[in-house]
Formats: structure tokens, sequence, C-alpha cells
């Protein structure tokens, strides 16, 4: 994986009229590191997102999750450093799974597979993935159970492929398992990022008359240290829902 720098994610980053998180996500992993970069499993992909999150934002990812239960807002962080150490995919990224009399060996799902799936129900998508991860020709016909077990294979092979956090409920006390989406959390917190650093670089360059490659030289903290003495005022960070 391309380390990436703050001006090479304001150059790459697409606008969010673009496309979907997803979409916007891969665009710019793939002009960062060619056509490779959307065949890697989901797993490694978010592994990837969230370390280029941690080394560049350097915040928390933050988010909201609603109660079921009760309907009360719970506020929580996404675990960023422990799907970090989630083991890396099994090697050869392939799974062997019962299915009918056979044993059948599949690969893990890539990024690409996934996107061959958009709007298919859950179990059309996994046979849809089947199809397309089978070892050694065309799959065979897969009931509900055996989609069920290969579905399994392929999250315990690929653990930071499903990222789930337990949060219980700061009004009812209801524990609440919640599926969150890093794609979706690390566009955001990008897009958030790069509006405030073109706004550090229009205030620096508006007051100093410097250039963004040169405002964008400066390390973070002396850039911040002159935003300060320009404009003192801070801006509070909002947080973004999910639903449990």
């Amino acid at each position: 994986m391309t380390g990436l720098t703050v001006p090479d994610l304001i150059r790459w980053w697409p606008p969010p009229a673009t496309g979907s998180a997803h979409e916007r996500v891969v665009g710019l992993l793939v002009a960062l590191d060619g056509p490779a970069a959307a065949r890697v499993t989901l797993g490694t992909h978010h592994r990837q997102l969230l370390a280029l999150h941690r080394d560049l934002v350097g915040t928390a990812l933050e988010a909201v999750v609603t109660c079921r239960h009760c309907a009360t807002d719970s506020e929580f962080p996404v675990p960023v450093e422990a799907v970090l150490d989630l083991p890396a995919p099994v090697p050869e990224n392939v799974v062997a799974v019962e299915a009918g009399a056979a044993r059948e060996t599949f690969r893990l799902p890539t990024v690409e597979d996934l996107d061959a799936t958009h709007g298919l129900a859950y179990d059309d998508a996994v046979r849809r993935l089947a199809e397309r991860t089978h070892v050694g020709g065309g799959a065979p016909l897969l009931g509900s159970g055996d989609l069920a077990r290969l579905a399994a294979a392929w999250d315990e092979a690929d653990p930071a492929g499903d990222v789930t956090v337990d949060v219980n409920c700061v009004g009812c006390g209801a524990p609440l398992a919640v599926s969150v989406d890093p794609v979706e959390f690390v566009a955001r917190d990008f897009d958030r990022f790069i509006d405030r650093v073109l706004r550090e670089v229009h205030a620096l360059a508006t007051a100093y008359g410097w250039t963004e490659e040169t405002i964008l030289a400066l390390p973070t903290s002396r850039r911040r240290r002159y935003l300060e003495l320009v404009d003192p005022r801070a801006t509070a960070r909002s947080l973004t829902a999910v639903s449990s």
C-alpha cells in the first residue's frame, strides 16, 4: 500500500458528488496503487483504510448508534487499533467447506467481487460470490445451509472484513451489536479533514500570502499555531449516526 500524504489526499480524493463512499474510496486507492487495489480482500481493504485514517487524520473515528429498544442515541468510538490488530487473511486466501457430499474450495472475495453483488439480496449475493470465487471451475449448486457455512468460513478467515462493535445503550442498558462499515466512516472523516485543511490553507494564504504548497509543507502542529494567531476560534466536531 502506497503511503498517502495530505497533498496526495487533497489531489486524489473524489468530491462527494462523484459517487458513494465505497466508489470514492476505491477510486482513491486505485489512483494510488492501480487496479490491484480493488483485488484485495475486504478485511485487507478495511485495515488499509483505517491505517490511512490513523496516519493522516489522527483522531478517533466516532459514531452514534440509535437503540432499537428505546430510541436513545449512544456515542461510541470505532475500535481502529483492535481492527488493525486482527489477523491477516488465511494463507493462500482460500477456505474449504462441505457442500452436499463434497468438500469445495473457495478463495476469499475481493473488493472487486463484492462490487459484482451490488443490489442483490443476501443469499443471492453469497451465491454470486461463490460462483466467482470457486476454485477449479464452475461452482456447485449451494443450498441455504451451504451458503451460511461458506459466509461463516469467509468471516473467520478474514476477520477484519466484518467489523462489529458491542455497545451498551446509555438509556436502557440494552446490549447492541453494531455493524460498522469502516468505508463510510473513513470517507466521512476524509471529507471533514480536507474541508478543514483547505480552510486552514485559505486563512493562511490570505493572511500571509503563502502558496498552498508552502502551507501544506509545514508540520501540522506549526500550521495550527499560525492558524491560531490568525483565527483562534475553534470548530466543534460532529458525529454521524449509524443504526443498531
